[in-house]
């Protein structure tokens, strides 16, 4: 096996323990109640044509797409900055297949960051900055 492919391997297994934890952390976090319906409010009050692009089903998918959306933003505000959170992330569900209900979890990802975004931000002059990078990680994702 090449030396890079050996790295590649030995990174990937030191960071496997932290991104297990942070799977668990996303498993186990609960949205406040009446989330999702507060947040669909918002959108027919703002965003009424994009409430009514919604596929049937939508309330119900959209309503789980916010949820998970609000489980990143906690795991998020949860990472020290020297987590690996751009390995953790992808595998965290939260990119409502839909392309309509991903639409509005994009939409809605401004409102939700203003209210739910607080990490721990330490002393590191470089934190403020790390998360910032990593809230662009996520709304590129959502824009895929």
């Amino acid at each position: 096996m090449p030396l890079i492919d050996q790295l590649v391997e030995a990174l990937h297994n030191l960071h496997r323990p932290h991104v297990e934890r942070a799977l668990l952390l996303y498993q186990s976090i609960q949205p406040p109640a009446g989330l999702a319906a507060e947040y669909f409010q918002h959108l027919q009050q703002n965003s009424p044509a994009m409430a009514a692009d919604l596929p049937a089903d939508g309330g119900a998918k959209l309503a789980a797409a916010l949820e998970a959306l609000y489980g990143v933003i906690q795991v998020l505000n949860r990472c020290a900055t020297n987590f690996p959170f751009g390995r953790a992330l992808p595998l965290l569900p939260f990119v409502a297949e839909d392309k309509a209900v991903r639409a509005v979890q994009e939409t809605l990802f401004d409102k939700m960051k203003d209210e739910y975004f607080a990490p721990a931000i330490s002393d590191d002059s470089n934190g403020e900055a790390v998360y910032l990078n990593r809230l662009a990680m996520i709304r590129e994702m959502l824009q895929e």
